[in-house]
């Protein structure tokens, strides 16, 4: 029987600067939760890490305590993040930004909308959150949350994400705002099939 183990990821660093890494207290957890998973002996066919750096040092940290706590299996590790590929910078930078915008302000909203629900912890600070989002620049974007680019700058910047998280796949969401036109995103797909994948075979 198939099991799926659904985590938040470790503490992040609240009332920082940088607020997207992980706390020394964060990345004790995820070593805990590594440590308690070879434990049980659980195996993992697949892990998935969200684009932030407070998810990936998670699923990273974590994964290297599986391991050394000597769990024999690895699991697979993917990363979900938004992707368009284009033939040019210009074209990959312009054409899904509307849909990307998008995106990002009605996820802002939802979690603002979600800290006046039941059950919210005043440590996640939701509201917040949610506002940064609605108010996040498409260069913040561009830099922080998603992969756009030519082919060649697509691979490169996987290539880098495959180093440093020792990513087996990526699970891309090539249309997350849903207002890229279609013909736009079958193009996408296809230079991501023919141009990008090559490269990691």
């Amino acid at each position: 029987m198939s099991r799926l183990f659904l985590v938040r990821h470790g503490q992040a660093s609240f009332l920082e600067r940088n607020y997207d890494k992980l706390s020394a207290k964060g990345e004790e957890q995820a070593r805990i939760l590594g440590k308690y998973w070879a434990g049980l002996n659980l195996g993992f066919d697949r892990v998935y890490s969200g684009p932030r750096v407070r998810q990936r040092e998670t699923a990273r940290i974590a994964g290297e305590a599986y391991k050394a706590a000597g769990h024999p299996g690895e699991g697979k590790v993917f990363l979900r993040a938004p992707v368009y590929v284009a033939e040019t910078e210009e074209q990959a930078r312009n054409e899904p930004e509307e849909s990307i915008m998008f995106f990002y302000r009605y996820l802002g909203e939802r979690l603002e909308d979600s800290a006046t629900r039941a059950g919210v912890r005043a440590i996640e600070d939701r509201a917040a959150r949610g506002r940064r989002l609605q108010t996040l620049t498409y260069d913040e974007a561009l830099r922080d949350k998603i992969i756009v680019g030519t082919p060649e700058r697509v691979a490169d910047r996987l290539m880098g994400l495959k180093e440093e998280l020792g990513l087996d796949g990526i699970l891309a969401e090539m249309n997350c705002g849903t207002k890229i036109a279609n013909r736009q995103v079958m193009k996408s797909l296809q230079l991501l099939c023919e141009k990008v994948k090559p490269q990691f075979h």
